[in-house]
């Protein structure tokens, strides 16, 4: 909530424009909904969590494409290209190139993660 309020302050009054807000509240938020939710008995192994989390996961990617085609409608072309982001130097954009392959190969794991929780959560393959 706190960064949607600094975009907004941004994009009203610009990037220079000191937009600070406090953040006790939606902490102190936070934590009350932790301790509620805490005291739902056996909360883990709810199957209905997993389809609750599966269909907010595709949600949020339907919302996300549908801004960016939003975007790409308004614009009218697709900014952007294969090559990524222009670089000065050869060295620079073998660096970049290595970072996101770094990025793939440190989130890869985690979609294995994410089936081995379904497989136990819903008891498929046994």
């Amino acid at each position: 909530m706190q960064a949607i309020q600094k975009s907004n302050c941004y994009h009203d009054q610009g990037h220079k424009a000191t937009c600070g807000y406090e953040s006790t509240r939606y902490m102190v938020i936070f934590g009350l909904i932790q301790v509620i939710v805490s005291q739902i008995p056996d909360f883990p192994n709810m199957k209905w969590l997993s389809v609750v989390a599966a269909v907010m996961s595709f949600t949020y990617a339907i919302i996300g494409s549908a801004l960016g085609l939003a975007k790409v409608i308004e614009n009218g072309e697709i900014k952007g290209s294969i090559t990524g982001l222009p670089s000065s130097t050869a060295a620079e954009k073998v660096w970049l190139v290595a970072q996101a392959l770094g990025n793939i190969a440190f989130a890869f794991p985690f979609s294995l993660i994410f089936l081995e929780v379904q497989v136990l959560q819903f008891g498929f393959l046994h």
